[in-house]
């Protein structure tokens, strides 16, 4: 069987299904280019292009998330009459408002995105709480999102699979040992993002903990000058870091904390659960699910719910920072995506 695997971008997770598909398929990548509008509209129509006179040679076609270009995949693979499976993660079934986030704030561009759900072959969420959410923590909220909440008279196939994660590679490293430290991850270059992503409750709580250390990684520090925010003394801010250090970092924190007000696929919460720390998250689409009982959930959107799930955290026994390690190994890993997705396309 030869797939089409259709790219917007050359992502950790997106890479990952690509050598999942080429230990098992044939396949052929096809990059999309949505680096500006431009770029994307002339890439809309080469895809159109390419897929009318090659589009009859592929039996399958597989991509991550949905937009405009999936629409004229869902097309063609309908008119050719092949299978089109596409990865659901977050943008693609979201509309709000108070972050300008979500791709069905657009009438045009929700058509297109229920177009490609309603005409795929099967849809592959994440989590599932992309099927349906309730979101509690959005000013103004609630605010629903999910599959079935855009398409609810949807007769296309779901199949939750788990992003996944290399437990061999995210572990405590040796000689290590776990501080009294909580930190974030999360890329921070808008104000926007600052605020969707919980940085001003992140920084809220650095300050009711002056003790301890609090880390945030992927901050833009031009951001912060342009916001006038003063980090208190007790935080530190790192732009970039390699994944290395990445590792290294989440060995010596004792607490990972995930304030986001709206989240699609928490990669970051998972590879640091993987390195033992305690995870302190919002309860926001698939926060707490991903969780369990390893951790802390957030169940209000005040300050004191924040601080008193981290107080619990850094008091917590370390054993329960092993347990987060296994609830990832056991339900989130490699093998299982692995196993899940060529038992799906291969039909079985």
């Amino acid at each position: 069987m030869t797939i089409l695997h259709f790219k917007i971008k050359d992502s950790t997770f997106i890479l990952i299904d690509q050598s999942i598909l080429e230990r098992h398929f044939r396949i052929r990548n096809y990059p999309v280019d949505i680096s500006s509008p431009g770029a994307y509209f002339l890439a809309l129509v080469k895809l159109a292009f390419f897929l009318l006179w090659n589009g009859k040679r592929y039996e399958v076609c597989y991509t991550r998330f949905a937009d405009w270009h999936t629409a004229i995949i869902a097309f063609f693979s309908r008119l050719y009459r092949k299978k089109f499976y596409m990865v659901i993660g977050g943008f693609d079934v979201a509309a709000i408002e108070a972050f300008r986030y979500g791709a069905h704030r657009n009438r045009f561009r929700s058509r297109a995105v229920r177009y490609s759900m309603k005409n795929a072959t099967c849809l592959l969420p994440n989590s599932q709480s992309m099927v349906y959410y309730e979101n509690q923590f959005i000013p103004g909220g609630p605010v629903r999102g999910g599959i079935r909440h855009f398409v609810p008279d949807i007769r296309t196939r779901i199949e939750v699979v788990h992003n996944g994660f290399d437990s061999n590679r995210f572990m405590c490293r040796s000689g290590i040992e776990k501080r009294n430290m909580a930190m974030t991850v999360a890329v921070i270059d808008r104000e926007r993002t600052f605020y969707m992503k919980g940085m001003d409750r992140f920084i809220e709580t650095a300050r009711q903990f002056p003790g301890y250390e609090f880390l945030v990684v992927g901050i833009s520090r031009n951001l912060l000058d342009r916001m006038g925010i003063v980090p208190p003394g007790n935080l530190r801010t790192l732009e970039y870091t390699a994944t290395e250090e990445l590792i290294r970092l989440y060995s010596e924190a004792r607490v990972f904390c995930l304030f986001s007000l709206s989240e699609g696929s928490p990669n970051a919460l998972c590879e640091a659960m993987l390195c033992e720390c305690i995870p302190v998250g919002t309860d926001v689409t698939s926060i707490p699910e991903i969780i369990g009982d390893t951790g802390f959930v957030i169940r209000q959107n005040i300050r004191e719910a924040y601080t008193e799930c981290v107080k619990m955290a850094f008091e917590a026994d370390r054993m329960l920072g092993r347990d987060a390690r296994r609830r990832i190994s056991e339900n989130y890993s490699l093998v299982q995506r692995e196993k899940k997705l060529v038992s799906i396309l291969s039909g079985s």
